[in-house]
Parts: C-alpha cells; sequence; structure tokens
C-alpha cells in the first residue's frame, strides 16, 4: 500500500471547461479524494486561500493550462504569492506537452504535469509523486486491483432515507446500502421526504437535488424549519460538481454531498463523517466493505457486453462486482432512456427550461453509472446550455447529436443483451435472402433495432408512419412480410392494414403487428383486419427473428403452392 493515506483529501480542480473538469474530478472521486471545481484562475486563487483559512486546504491543486483572463501560469504564480499556512502541491493538465509548460514557468513553480486525456493510472502516479507517496511497487489499484477497506460496523444498522426519483439510481443505491448493513426507506421527491421524516426516526437523508414535485433544495430548507430536525444529517447526491452547485446545496442546508454516478468507497467515507456510532455496535466485529483485491473478471453474459461506449468493469466497480445487479441496471437504462430525447424535446418545445434540464442530468448520472461515460458527457453538455442559455440555438444540433448516440448505443446494447448473433447459416427454415421485410414504426429506435437485427438475412426498408409506407407501397418491388406498429401519427398501425387488406395488389403481404398495447381485444382486432401474428413491446428480438423466419417461409410456400396450381 502507498505509505500515505488518500482517503478525504482536499484537492482543487481548475479548468474553464466545465466537461474536462468534471471528468477529472470524478476520477479524483474514485481515489477518494474530495474535489472542488472552480472554472477560472481567479476564482482558484480565492478558492486555496479560503480553504486554507478555514483549516481545510488543498492537499493539490490541478490547473489547466490554457484558460482565459488568467492562464494556469499565472494562476500558480498568485497561488505562490499567497500568506497562507499549508501552500497546495500544484499539477499542469494541458494537451500542450511538458517542455511548453516548464519552458514558461520559473523553476519551482510546478511541481508536475499531466498530459491530456488524463488516464485513471497517470492520475494516481502523478498524485502520489507530489504527495510524497512511496509508489515504485505499487500499480494503480483503487480503480481496479487494491482493497481498499472501509469498516462500516459501528454504524450499521443506521436507518437511511433515499430520496431519489430516478429507479435506475433507486435500485443501486439501496442495494448497496442494504448489503452495507443499513436500513432503508425511500422517498421518490421531496414531498414524500416530508412526510417520511415526520413519521419515523431517521439517521441521515441521503438526496438528490433535481426532482418533480419537490428538488432537494426545497426539501431541505423545509427541513431545516422544524426544530427537531435541525442536526438530522442530510448529504445531498448530485451528478453535479461544480463549486455553485456545492455551495447551493450548503445554502440549502445541507452538511455534504456525494456525487453521482455513486462510488461505494466514496458514499461510505461520507456515512461515517455523519452518523453516529452506535453503543450496541462497539464490540461488533465485521468484514470491511472493501472492492474486491482482483480485477473484475467478467463472466457469463457479461462477456458479451462488446458495446460501444460502454466501459462494463467501470459499471461493474461500482456496484461491487454484482453482476445481477448490474445487468438489471442496463435493462432500467434501456427502459428508462427509451423516451428521454423524446420528453426533452417536448420540455424544450413549451419552454419549460427546468424539466428539460431535470432530465438531462438525471440521464447523464444514470448513464454514469452503468459505464457510458461518452453519453455522460453529452448529456452534461446539453443540460448545461439549457440551464445557463435555453434559447442558444446550439441547443437543437446538440440535442440531435445526444439522441443520435443515445439511439445508437440503446440498439447496441438491446442486441448485446438479448445475445442476438446474426449468422451466414441457413437455419431449418429454408429463407430466400432476397427477402425484403418493411418496418413501420414511428419510433427510430425501434427502426433501427428491426434494421440491426434483420440486415443480416434481409433487405429492410423502413417507414416512420402508415402515410408514408403506403406511399413505398405503391412502388414496385414489394417486400414479403410487413412488420407495423400500431400508435403512429397521421395514420395508425389499423388504418394502414386496412388499406393494405382492401388493395388487390398488396393484401397477399403478410403483417405482424407490434404495439405495446397488450389487451386481448386489440390483438383480436389486429387480427381481424388481416394480421397473422401480433408481438407485444418491448420486443425480444430473438423472438421477432424467429416470427419473421417462420411466417416468410409460410408465406413463401403458400406463394409456390399456388404457381404450382397454375
Amino acid at each position: 500500500m502507498p505509505n500515505i493515506d488518500l482517503r478525504d483529501k482536499a484537492v482543487l480542480v481548475v479548468d474553464d471547461q466545465e466537461e474536462a473538469a468534471r471528468v477529472l474530478a470524478a476520477l479524483l472521486r474514485t481515489m477518494t479524494f474530495r474535489p472542488t471545481v472552480v472554472t477560472s484562475g481567479q476564482a482558484a486563487v480565492v478558492e486555496v486561500a479560503r480553504a486554507d483559512a478555514a483549516g481545510l486546504p488543498f492537499a493539490v491543486v490541478f490547473l489547466d493550462w490554457r484558460m482565459p483572463q488568467m492562464d494556469g501560469g499565472e494562476t500558480a504564480r498568485a497561488i505562490q504569492a499567497l500568506a497562507i499556512q499549508a501552500p497546495p502541491q500544484l499539477v499542469v493538465v494541458t494537451a500542450y506537452g511538458r517542455d511548453e509548460v516548464f519552458s514558461e514557468s520559473p523553476i519551482n513553480l510546478i511541481d508536475d504535469v499531466l498530459i491530456k486525456p488524463v488516464s485513471a493510472s497517470q492520475l494516481f502516479d502523478t498524485t502520489m509523486r507530489v504527495l510524497g507517496g512511496a509508489n515504485d511497487n505499487v500499480s494503480f489499484s483503487i480503480l481496479n486491483t487494491h482493497t481498499l477497506e472501509i469498516d462500516l460496523s459501528s454504524i450499521q444498522g443506521a436507518r437511511i432515507l433515499l430520496v431519489e426519483d430516478n429507479d435506475l439510481n433507486q435500485q443501486v443505491a439501496i442495494d448497496l446500502l442494504q448489503d452495507a448493513g443499513f436500513i432503508v426507506d425511500l422517498a421518490e421527491n421531496g414531498q414524500q421526504a416530508l412526510q417520511k421524516i415526520q413519521q419515523a426516526s431517521f439517521d441521515l437523508v441521503l438526496m438528490d437535488m433535481q426532482m418533480p414535485v419537490m428538488d432537494g433544495l426545497e426539501a431541505t430548507m423545509q427541513i431545516r424549519l422544524c426544530p427537531q430536525h435541525a442536526n438530522l444529517p442530510i448529504v445531498a447526491m448530485t451528478a453535479n460538481a461544480m463549486k455553485i452547485d456545492q455551495e447551493r446545496c450548503f445554502s440549502a442546508g445541507m452538511n455534504d454531498h456525494v456525487s453521482k454516478p455513486i462510488e461505494p468507497n466514496y458514499l461510505w467515507s461520507a456515512l461515517l463523517r455523519w452518523i453516529k456510532p452506535r453503543p450496541e455496535n462497539a464490540n461488533k466485529i465485521n468484514a470491511p466493505m472493501a472492492l474486491e483485491n482482483k480485477p473484475f473478471i467478467l463472466k457469463s453474459k457479461l462477456e458479451l457486453l462488446n458495446v460501444a461506449g460502454l466501459d462494463v468493469s467501470n459499471g461493474l466497480r461500482r456496484v461491487l462486482g454484482k453482476e445481477s445487479l448490474y445487468l438489471e441496471m442496463l435493462r432500467k437504462f434501456i427502459h428508462g432512456q427509451s423516451a428521454i430525447v423524446a420528453e426533452v424535446s417536448l420540455a424544450l418545445e413549451e419552454k419549460d427550461y427546468s424539466t428539460a434540464e431535470r432530465l438531462l442530468h438525471s440521464s447523464k448520472s444514470v448513464a454514469g453509472s452503468i459505464g457510458a461515460a461518452e453519453l455522460a458527457e453529452l448529456a452534461a453538455e446539453l443540460e448545461n446550455v439549457i440551464r445557463y442559455r435555453p434559447t442558444d440555438p446550439m441547443c437543437k444540433p446538440m440535442l440531435e447529436a445526444f439522441s443520435s448516440t443515445l439511439v445508437s448505443f440503446l440498439v447496441d446494447l438491446i442486441v448485446a443483451l438479448d445475445g442476438v448473433k446474426p449468422s451466414s447459416d441457413e437455419v431449418e427454415l429454408q429463407v430466400n435472402n432476397a427477402s425484403t421485410v418493411m418496418a413501420v414504426d414511428d419510433t427510430p429506435m425501434n427502426l433501427l433495432l428491426i434494421d440491426r437485427m434483420l440486415k443480416n438475412e434481409f433487405q429492410v426498408i423502413t417507414a416512420q408512419n402508415g402515410v408514408e409506407a403506403l406511399k413505398i407501397l405503391a412502388n414496385a418491388p414489394l417486400p414479403q412480410l410487413i412488420l407495423l406498429d400500431i400508435l403512429m401519427p397521421e395514420m395508425d398501425g389499423y388504418e394502414t392494414c386496412r388499406q393494405i387488406k382492401a388493395n388487390p395488389a398488396l393484401c397477399h403481404i403478410p403483417i405482424i403487428f407490434m404495439s405495446a398495447r397488450n389487451e386481448a381485444e386489440d390483438e383480436i382486432l389486429g387480427m381481424e383486419l388481416g394480421a397473422v401474428d401480433y408481438m407485444t413491446k418491448p420486443l425480444c428480438l430473438p423472438l421477432v427473428l424467429s416470427r419473421v423466419k417462420a411466417h416468410l417461409a409460410m408465406h413463401l410456400s403458400h406463394q409456390a403452392a399456388l404457381q404450382d396450381k397454375k
């Protein structure tokens, strides 16, 4: 082990690019540092002086080299000129190279340099070096191979109120807390939290900041109005790492904050800081909570999750290697994020910017939790634009970029989870490789899924509503099968089916309905209109592929029989 204790050391991240600062801060949290983020050199100088005066000095300041108004060099000089008790180590973070930094800096101004993009191992090694840690024979391990033990035995059995509206975040937090020996109650918004706090006694509240009905800041201020709850520890859970967001938490009456995505060891440290030791646990000896003393080995279904943009090992680490929990998180991510772009678009159209910001904040958080860093970054960038410049013309192209990346990611993830591996091998049911399938659905993700699933074996044409489908069908060549959604704008699936079956040139084409409507009468109506099958969404990809092949084989066999009769 390194010969210094990294846990809870305060560090400062200085970068005018908020997303770059957030990413670096997230890496530092995984090492159990307590990062503060500022976005200018001037703010960094003020923050260093304030922290030192408060007796909570920063151990290291990570300085971006190229910043407007006051760059990294000027900031470093200003920090060195401060009359403070504990000057921090200064590490420059730059994309320009070490030589440039040292050529522009006097001797002894900078302690070390990190080159962007910064890897976790480089960050760890550099930080250990400037803090004087003996790291010659220690590989970076807090993220992957070394055990970081935290003994929670003194506070196990404490009752915690989790206030969180997102089901994926709820599941992660509840599972981690319960497995660690805590009693957990759930409130899905601030209003529910107020009610639960009046009904029961809690040792600590974990409070999300952005929620519908009542957000975490308002809920905390309401709680603090009650004298009996003046000393109740409230710890914010937020995906915002900026100093201004932390100050809002403290101003509302919160005691501390932990960042999303949740890092277990950082959460344990916060609980130990604020939950009073329980007398009945004084002689209790439990195995400490720890990351496994080995790299996480991907097994069974996780081996198949070769999804671009998904760091499975990182996602597993955040749930302490629990594979079943991680797989359930991925499924909830698919369910919860499939309609997020449409919801954000609607909120922007209605000028409900706070809702759009909250939705993207949640998306950023859950993407980070599963290990989808690129998605989290795109959501964060768009969230910041909507937060500070909601009418900026860049909102639309940024939302389109986020949508494109999200849809592609979801399609890849669904295919991977369903274990669909298209093969050129012939299946039992012989189907003409030149067969064409038409997919009609107003949800782009569903069309992408169907195309991804079928394109290795069939030609696929798509339409986003019934009107568009009929226009395509008016021109040869015709498809051999149609997959038809029911609920669509302009013309729904039922009417589209009626018109297809009423047209002598089209009526022979088999139609399979796809719908989230699963009532018996919906299926009966579909079959009465002439459909050959009815599948309920969300679609099970292997089943869709099997049904398409089966119905195409029967259709082709029927067509061949008709030709023989002629």
